[in-house]
This record gives structure tokens, C-alpha cells and sequence, in this order.
């Protein structure tokens, strides 16, 4: 019963309510009852001419009762309260009609026509509600009202006792009218009120009395265990009682058994009397005894208090947290040991009686006296608030803070009490851990934490991803599971040993799930507690794998140019900015005539004359400008030879800028050039030296090209039945000029100079080749160039190492754009949702409780938006990194392709109908594919993402899919900005910044097209947009089934 009224009352006067209010109705139908059979004792009448309880009179009974006795006044739930205030509302503005009208004296029957009920309740007397019982249930209807809706206001409650105590006395005063045979109202116009009516008011009142609580003033009058509370108790009920029984025995016996009424008088009289004086003995001599035992009692109890008040003090005063009440207006009372330090006072007295605001800092005092306030005001408490200040030495801590607002025995908030906790050290711990575990999760490295006995205890995502294992499957077993099988013994003899002593590094081979076995380098340490001893073995490893790979191929790579070098018919050498040789080929060494390794160290004005060093200083100068030239220089050999050499020099730069030598090419002309100078007398060893040429030589009429001269070297390249070096060179029927090539040959005629170009050739199987031809004009006497002489280096080879080294030049510089992009995703498009989110919460965090509702609501809403979009755009970055860095691995699957896209479609709902959007699908009941599931959804989600994004208010978004016998085709159109053609070529490019934003000011970073590109290739498929500008886009997919299935 307690719980059902929730009222600060004992058992007896909860009781009291609802036994009085089960009483009421069972009198209440009882009378109903009589009116039904016509039994007029039952309805009320005690005798004849006597008026019973009318019906309407009967149910007002009924419904007051129950609704008492149902503990409607004390329910929490909103509806169950409204159902029961329109009972008792409908009911007490009836009885307030019957009142009015009697009153007042209107006709109502013809006015009421239509109230077929209350017309007949009106017409008949008898059956008529008396007006003051309608007054009386209007009253008490309007009390319990109030006591449903302020259960717990002490005004209201002091008015439901007041209230009850009235109707009480009101149905008394009726009922004593009767027993004296004097009833009210029988001899005006008004109707009187039934005997039993008035019984049913006056227990009616005691429920309502009983509602009050104990602690209203009439409850108080009788409740407790004072003496004047049991004399009331005993001696009221006994009065009323007697006054009741006494005057119903005098009715009874006068009026039914015709008795004299004087003798049955005095021998009530007498009777009353002797009862009366025995009753007051007995309960004296109860009251004094209570008295005294209460006397003892109290001292007693005072003690303990005193007791119990002093070891609570020693306890609270001893305890580390802090502890402290505070009263309504949010001023201490009481402090502990531990809140008076950590406020910065000496003792207690100097803290009492100040706010917050004036014991800490402006902005934490007026962030507790708002808490204070908050908890005293709304009754509710303010459990583990975590909250960081500054101490009084400025410190910055943290405190666990929890509030409980403190009543009095009414239910009175009367202040609160506050325990404080320093949570500093463990917010300090778990920032490091979660810091700590976020690394490791990040690290792409692998990393497992093992037991000294090598089992594992821990490892991280990047270990799982390399090796293929569940982490399910690791946890607790031995770190052998990941060596190489043959070598488990031997590794573990190794490496525990050495890493539980000072720690390991190497590189081993270990073996994934499936078997495969690859190269990594690790590095293990002990992990040691405070005491210093090892609780645990810690190892990182690292794939080497394709770092294997690449040294094994730059190896190669080395292998294969050093095997070019050696074996060039030309000399190659490298040289410092003082021409110091740093490298030579054998070809060069034997042109300067030293044994091997005879050039390394040697300056080349050793084997030049002081006339020839000053040109070469000169042509350095011009590798220190980063130019490239080729001149001839004359050199003697060790063996005393002369020789004629035409260096090619290439400059080289180092990665800051700065000339540290050049690269040459050593072409020993010496024969050229004697051929020259005995050309006239020696034709005959001219034309041997000719042939002993390694590289083709011609002598061409520049009249119609014809050749006149060749050597063997050259005849390689002869075509059968062409006899012009055109057709020889480019199997063609027409010089190479008429073709849109610049001929070296009329190069040469024209400016009748010589020139050394590269030229495009092709042998006699039709072979292309690159040929760094050199061509020299022969005059006649009359200085016009008649026939010119042509020698052809075949630089194939060395233009194909340059094509490679410039078009790694321009990946590189794709990578360096590719990062720059990168970054700048990173720098400006990650930032801004971080800074929303940061900047909202610390708004919200610092001025929380001066924010309304709305302004809250508003407020998080940002936030969810702009974490949404953070999560959106590093979901985006790390698939395209991974894809970028290769780790993205292409797994196929069989699915059904039509509910992937009712998934995605089913996302993006929530977005597409708060911004206005139709999204809807267009697509086969099912179709099965075998795809990557991830990489198909990522490009479905990227494209349905941007349509919403572009498209406006009441615009459409259609996904739609279909296939045919070799491909799966799905598109994602829309109805919104559309894309210029001009900008259609820089989607899908890393490198080209097009972002625009959209129709809602959404911002995006053009990344998500770039890798719905990179899976759309990785399914060997293609992607492209069909866009109108104003009209919409379409962006469509095509895969191929058939590679797919493969």
C-alpha cells in the first residue's frame, strides 16, 4: 500500500483511505440494490415517510470510491490520470448541475428534452439527488482533482485533509438529524438528504482525511505516539460512536419495539456512563504508560543519534573523496577533510556559507553553482559528471562529480549533497591507452604482443590482414603457427631467448594461413612492468616481400647495364668537375691505351696537351650550364699513340641542383680523321678504313640520293633493288623530307655544314631502328656540296633506357600530384568537419545549460552531419590508399546484384526524402554475379551519393541495371545541375581538382569518382557520364561477365 499511494504516511492511514473508500461503495451499492428490488430499509429509509439514497447519488458513491480505492490519486502514468480526472470531472459537474438547479429553481424538464437521462433523474422526487449532496460531491471532486494532478504539493495536501474533514462533518451532522428523529430539509421545498447518504458522506470525508497524508494539520491531530494523539484516537471515535449507537438503539427500541422512551432514555443514560468511566481508566492508565516507555525510548535514541552523528563525521572526514551538503540556495553547510584541501582552504569554517562562485575560478564556479541549482530546482540527480578544472595552484584535474538533492521529511528539497572523486590519473591512463591502441590498430606494420612463453596475448589489425587469420584464431596460441615449418625450432631458439635478454632484429621467412611463405624484418623487445620485471614480448614486422622483389630486379637491372657498358663499341666514362675519370668502360680504356681499371683516378690532361686542356676546360664550362655538346679533342695513349677522339658530354646534376661531373662518349676518330688528310692521294686506304668502320657508312649524291659508298656495316642495311639511301634506310620510294621528316642530308646541303642528328632507320627485315647519324658535306671546287657522307650509330638501346627514364620521370611526377592531392584532401577537406565537430561540442560543452532545447537539438544535429561527412571521406581515403599502395585485394564472390543495389538504395533513403529527393530502383527480380561485393557497393554508394547531392528539391534520382549475354550494365541518373563538358574530362583524373558544390552547399572532393574508376578497372570494366548541363548526369557502368566469371 505504501507503494501504491508513494505518500511519506504509514500503513494504518493508507489503509484508512482505502478501507474507508471500499466502504462508501459497498453502501453505495447496497442502496442500489434496494432502489432495484424496491427494498427501501436497503436503499436508506429508515422508516416510512423517510426519503433512501437516490441512484444518482448511489453511482457518484460508487465512482468517488473506486477511484479512491484504485490509488488513482498517487498514479505516474499521464493517461490513467486523465481517464480518472474525466471520471470524477464528468460525475462532480453533474452533481454541480442538480445543485444549480435546485437552487436557483429552474424548470430544466422541457429545456433538457433531449437528456433523456437527466430528465428522468429530474421528474420524480423520490428518485431526485438532494442539492447539497450535489454541492458536497462537487466539493470532493474538485479536492481529489487536484490531489491526482499535485500528489505531493503540501498546500494541496493541507486542502484535501481540510476538504475531508468538512464533507465528513457535513455527512455527521446529517446522519445525528436522524437518530434524534429531527432530519434536515424534510419540511422545506428542497430535496433532503437520505440517512445513508449522510453515513457515506461522513466516511467518504475520512478517506479523503486519510489522503492528506500524516503530515497534514488534521492527520497530525491524530497520528503519533504522543499522549494527546492516542486520547483523540480513543476518545473522538468513542464519543461519536456512543452518540451514533445511543441514539439508534433509542430509534430502534422506541419505534420498532414501542418501548417507553423515558425509561429506555435513562437506561441508555446509565449504560453510557459506566462505559464511559471504565473506557477513560483504562486508556489513562495506557496513555501514562505509553508516556513513559516513549520517554525512555527517546532518550535512548538520542544517544545512538549522538554516536552515529560522530562516527559518520570521523567516517566522511576520513574518506578521500570529497564530501559536502549544501543548502537551497547552493551555499556549503558541511565539508569534508578532503574538500576543504582540495578547495585551497585550512579548515572548515572558512568555506561554510560560500557558492561556488566563490571558491573556484569564474568559469568552473559558475559551472557548479548552475549543477547546484539545476539539481535543487528540478529534484533530479546529477550522477558521475565528469568535469576538468583548474586547482587553486593551476593544475588542471579532473573530478567525477554526483549531486543528490537532499528533502526533508515533507518531501521538501532542502539542499543537496555532493561526492567528488579525482579521476585525473585515470583520465590521464586511459588518454594514453586509447591513444596507445588507436597506434596500433593504425600501424600497417605487424604487430603482436606473445607471454614470455611465446603465446600470443595480442595482435593487431595490420597482422591479421597480413597473415590471413581471424584474431579468434591466434589469441593463445604460439607464435609458431606464423613461422616457416622446417625452421620453428631453430627461430624460436634464437630469437626468444635473444629478445627476453636485451631484444632481436633480423629478417626471417614466415608462413600465412594458406600456406604461402614471404620475408619480413622484425624487431622484438621485452615489455617490462614499474617493478622492471618482463610481463610480456612485443614484436613488429614488417612485409618485405616486394622490397625483395625490387632489389632483386634493381640487382638485375645493375647486371644488365653493367653488361651494356662492358660490351659498348664505343668508350663511355664519367668524369668530375676537375675531369678526373670515376668510370670507364673497356672501350675507353683501350682508346686511351691503359690496361683495366687504368683510367679510374687519372685526369684527362694527362693525356692531352696544355692547348687541347684549355678547349676542355671551355666545354666544361658549358656542362656547368647544363648544356650538352659534342667536340673532338686529339690525346696521346701511354704507349705514345696520337689519337682523335669526339666526346658526346652529357652534364650530370646531383638531387640538389649542383654540376659534379658530365658523362661522355668516346668516339676514336683518329682513322677519320687521317682518311681526311690522305683522302686525294690515299682513296684506296680510305675506303679500307671505311670498311673497317663498325657502324654504317655512306657517301651520297645529294642530286638524287643515291648512293655512291658504303661499307660492309652499312650493306646490312641494304634492301634489294634500292639503290637510294632513302630506300635503303626507310624502304621508302620518296626522301624522307617529302614524307614530313627532317632529312639530315638536306640539312647538311642547305647549311653546308656538318651535323650529327638522330635519325629513325629501319634495316632490311623491316626492323626499326634509332641511329645517331652524323653527316658531312663534300664540296666542289666551286664550294657547292655535291655528295655528303654519312655515318649511323645505332642508339636504339640508349634512346629505349631514355624513353624509360622519362616515362618514370613523368609517373613520378603523377605520384608527386597524386600525394599533393592527397594532402590537400586531407589538409583542407578533413579538417573542416573536424573543426564543425570540435567547435559545436566545445560550444556545447562550455554553455550547455544557457542553451534551450532547440538550440541543442540543433546543435548535435550539426555535428551528427559533419561526423557523418568525416566518416564518409576517410572511408573514401583509405580504400583509395589502399588501392593507391596495392593492399587492395580484388576478391570476387557470387551475389545477387539486385539486392545490393535495394541496399544502397535503402541507405541513401533517409538523406534522399530529408532533402526532397524520389530515389527509387529500376531493375530484374534477381541477378546472380560474381564481382567483388565491397567494391561494387563503394561504387553504388559514391554514385547514388553524388546524384542526391547534385540533384534539387523534388528531383529524381533512378538507379537502374540490366544485362546482357557479356556484361552487367547499372547506371545511376539524375534530374539535377548537370556537368559542362568542359569539366566531364577532369572527373575520374586524381590530378584534376574539380569539385562543385551542392544544391544544398554540400561539399565534396571529387575523390569518390577516382575510385569508383579504380574498381570499375579492377572488374576490367569501364565507366563514363552522359551529363547536359541544366538537365542532369548519368553515370553508367559496364562489366564484363565473362572475365569476371573466369
Amino acid at each position: 500500500m505504501m507503494n501504491l499511494f508513494a505518500l511519506k504516511q504509514n500503513s494504518g492511514i493508507a489503509s484508512m483511505a482505502v478501507l474507508s473508500a471500499w466502504f462508501v461503495v459497498f453502501i453505495a451499492v447496497i442502496a442500489l440494490v434496494g432502489f432495484v428490488f424496491n427494498l427501501e430499509l436497503l436503499a436508506g429509509a429508515l422508516k416510512s415517510g423517510y426519503i433512501s439514497m437516490a441512484p444518482a447519488t448511489a453511482i457518484s458513491f460508487v465512482v468517488f470510491g473506486l477511484v479512491i480505492a484504485s490509488g488513482a490519486c498517487h498514479i505516474q502514468v499521464l493517461f490513467r490520470r486523465q481517464l480518472f480526472t474525466i471520471a470524477i470531472g464528468l460525475v462532480s459537474l453533474y452533481c454541480f448541475f442538480i445543485f444549480i438547479v435546485q437552487i436557483i429553481g429552474i424548470e430544466l424538464v422541457q429545456s433538457n428534452r433531449y437528456f433523456k437521462l437527466i430528465s428522468c433523474l429530474l421528474v420524480d422526487p423520490i428518485n431526485r439527488m438532494a442539492p447539497y449532496a450535489g454541492l458536497l460531491f462537487f466539493l470532493s471532486g474538485v479536492t481529489l482533482i487536484a490531489k491526482i494532478f499535485f500528489p505531493r504539493k503540501w498546500i494541496v495536501l493541507q486542502f484535501v485533509s481540510g476538504m475531508g474533514f468538512l464533507v465528513g462533518f457535513a455527512g455527521f451532522v446529517i446522519s445525528l438529524g436522524y437518530l434524534f428523529g429531527t432530519p434536515f430539509q424534510y419540511s422545506g421545498s428542497l430535496i433532503p438528504i437520505a440517512f445513508n447518504t449522510g453515513v457515506s458522506f461522513m466516511v467518504l470525508g475520512i478517506s479523503m482525511v486519510s489522503l492528506g497524508g500524516s503530515n497534514s494539520f488534521i492527520s497530525r491531530l491524530f497520528s503519533g505516539s504522543v499522549s494527546s494523539s492516542i486520547v483523540l484516537r480513543v476518545f473522538l471515535p468513542l464519543i461519536i460512536g456512543g452518540i451514533i449507537l445511543q441514539s439508534l438503539a433509542f430509534v430502534i427500541l422506541t419505534e420498532y419495539f414501542a418501548l417507553n422512551a423515558a425509561l429506555v432514555l435513562a437506561l441508555l443514560t446509565v449504560i453510557s456512563v459506566i462505559l464511559t468511566t471504565v473506557v477513560i481508566i483504562l486508556v489513562s492508565k495506557y496513555v501514562f504508560k505509553k508516556a513513559d516507555l516513549a520517554e525512555v525510548e527517546r532518550k535512548k535514541t538520542e544517544e545512538i543519534i549522538r554516536r552515529e552523528r560522530i562516527l559518520l563525521r570521523t567516517l566522511i572526514d576520513n574518506i578521500p573523496d570529497t564530501i559536502y551538503v549544501k543548502d537551497v540556495d547552493a551555499r556549503k553547510v558541511l565539508a569534508n577533510n578532503a574538500d576543504v584541501l582540495a578547495t585551497g582552504f585550512q579548515n572548515e569554517t572558512e568555506i561554510l556559507g560560500k557558492l561556488d562562485t566563490e571558491i573556484f575560478n569564474e568559469i568552473d564556479g559558475e559551472h557548479g553553482y548552475a549543477q547546484d541549482m539545476q539539481v535543487i530546482k528540478s529534484g533530479k540527480s546529477l550522477i558521475d559528471d565528469e568535469k576538468e578544472y583548474i586547482d587553486n595552484e593551476g593544475v588542471v584535474k579532473w573530478l567525477r562529480t554526483s549531486k543528490i538533492p537532499l528533502r526533508d521529511s515533507n518531501g521538501i528539497i532542502v539542499g543537496l549533497v555532493g561526492i567528488g572523486h579525482d579521476i585525473t590519473d585515470k583520465k590521464n591512463q586511459e588518454e594514453q591507452f586509447l591513444l596507445m591502441t588507436h597506434a596500433l590498430k593504425s600501424l600497417n606494420d605487424c604487430v603482436s604482443i606473445t607471454d614470455i612463453n611465446d603465446q600470443i596475448i595480442y595482435v593487431n589489425d595490420g597482422f591479421l590482414k597480413t597473415y590471413g587469420y581471424e584474431r579468434s584464431e591466434l589469441i593463445g596460441q604460439n607464435i609458431k603457427i606464423v613461422r616457416k615449418k622446417d625452421s620453428e625450432e631453430e627461430l624460436t631458439d634464437i630469437i626468444l631467448p635473444a629478445t627476453i635478454h636485451s631484444g632481436w632484429h633480423g629478417e626471417i621467412i614466415n608462413c600465412r594461413k594458406d600456406g604461402t611463405e614471404f620475408p619480413i624484418e622484425i624487431s622484438s623487445s621485452p615489455v617490462r612492468n614499474e617493478a622492471g620485471e618482463i610481463i610480456a614480448l612485443i614484436g613488429i614486422a614488417t612485409d618485405i616481400t616486394e622490397r625483395k622483389r625490387m632489389e632483386a630486379a634493381l640487382e638485375s637491372s645493375k647486371e644488365q647495364y653493367r653488361v651494356l657498358v662492358e660490351n659498348q663499341g664505343e668508350g663511355l666514362g664519367q668524369v668530375d668537375v676537375n675531369e678526373v675519370f670515376k668510370f670507364a668502360n673497356p672501350a675507353a680504356e683501350q682508346i686511351f691505351g691503359v690496361e683495366s681499371g687504368g683510367l679510374l683516378g687519372k685526369n684527362l690532361s694527362e693525356f692531352v696537351s696544355p692547348e687541347s686542356m684549355e678547349f676542355i676546360r671551355s666545354e666544361t664550362k658549358k656542362r656547368a650550364r647544363n648544356e650538352r655538346s659534342s667536340y673532338e679533342i686529339d690525346i696521346l695513349t701511354k704507349d705514345g699513340q696520337k689519337r682523335y677522339l669526339l666526346i658526346t658530354a652529357t652534364p650530370q646534376i646531383d638531387q640538389n641542383g649542383n654540376h659534379i661531373g658530365a658523362f661522355g662518349i668516346f668516339r676514336d676518330i683518329t682513322l677519320q680523321k687521317q682518311a681526311d688528310i690522305e683522302l686525294v692521294k690515299q682513296k684506296t686506304f680510305l675506303e679500307t678504313i671505311i670498311e673497317s668502320l663498325n657502324h654504317p657508312f655512306y657517301v651520297i649524291n645529294v642530286e638524287d640520293f643515291t648512293v655512291k659508298l658504303s661499307n660492309t656495316a652499312a650493306k646490312k642495311f641494304f634492301k634489294q633493288g634500292k639503290k637510294t639511301c632513302y630506300g635503303m634506310t626507310h624502304n621508302a620510294e620518296m626522301p624522307c623530307s617529302m614524307l614530313g621528316e627532317k632529312c639530315p642530308l638536306d640539312i647538311c646541303v642547305k647549311t653546308k655544314k656538318s651535323i650529327s642528328v638522330e635519325h629513325v632507320h629501319t634495316d632490311k627485315h623491316g626492323h626499326t631502328m634509332i641511329a645517331d647519324v652524323h653527316v658531312y658535306p663534300i664540296f666542289d671546287e666551286n664550294g657547292m656540296v655535291t655528295q655528303v657522307i654519312e655515318y649511323s650509330l645505332d642508339i636504339t638501346e640508349r634512346k629505349n633506357i631514355e624513353f624509360q627514364l622519362a616515362k618514370q620521370t613523368d609517373e613520378l611526377r603523377e605520384l608527386n600530384s597524386t600525394k599533393d592531392k592527397f594532402f590537400s584532401i586531407i589538409a583542407h577537406d578533413l579538417r573542416s568537419p573536424f573543426s564543425a565537430i570540435l567547435g559545436l561540442s566545445g560550444l556545447l560543452s562550455s554553455n550547455f545549460s544557457e542553451f534551450d532545447s532547440k538550440t541543442i537539438e540543433d546543435s548535435v544535429n550539426e555535428i551528427d552531419k559533419a561526423s557523418k561527412k568525416a566518416f564518409s571521406l576517410l572511408e573514401n581515403l583509405l580504400e583509395w590508399a589502399r588501392s593507391q599502395t596495392g593492399k587492395m585485394e580484388f576478391l570476387p564472390e557470387k551475389f545477387d546484384m539486385v539486392s545490393l543495389i535495394n541496399e544502397a538504395v535503402g541507405v541513401a533513403q533517409t538523406f534522399a526524402k530529408k532533402k526532397g529527393v524520389m530515389l527509387s530502383a529500376i531493375m530484374p527480380d534477381k541477378l546472380d554475379v560474381f564481382a567483388d561485393k565491397n567494391m561494387i557497393h563503394t561504387i553504388l554508394r559514391n554514385l547514388i551519393s553524388n546524384a542526391l547531392k547534385f540533384t534539387p528539391q523534388h528531383g529524381k534520382v533512378v538507379v537502374t541495371m540490366y544485362s546482357t549475354k557479356h556484361h552487367i550494365v547499372f547506371s545511376v541518373a539524375d534530374s539535377g545541375v548537370g556537368i559542362s563538358k568542359a569539366n566531364i574530362e577532369k572527373l575520374f583524373k586524381i590530378d584534376k581538382s574539380f569539385t562543385n558544390p551542392g544544391t544544398n552547399n554540400e561539399k565534396g572532393t571529387g575523390l569518390g569518382l577516382v575510385l569508383c574508376k579504380e574498381f570499375v578497372q579492377m572488374h576490367k570494366g569501364e565507366i563514363w557520364v552522359e551529363s547536359e548541363l541544366g538537365k542532369g548526369s548519368t553515370f553508367l557502368v559496364k562489366i564484363p561477365l565473362d572475365d569476371l566469371n573466369s
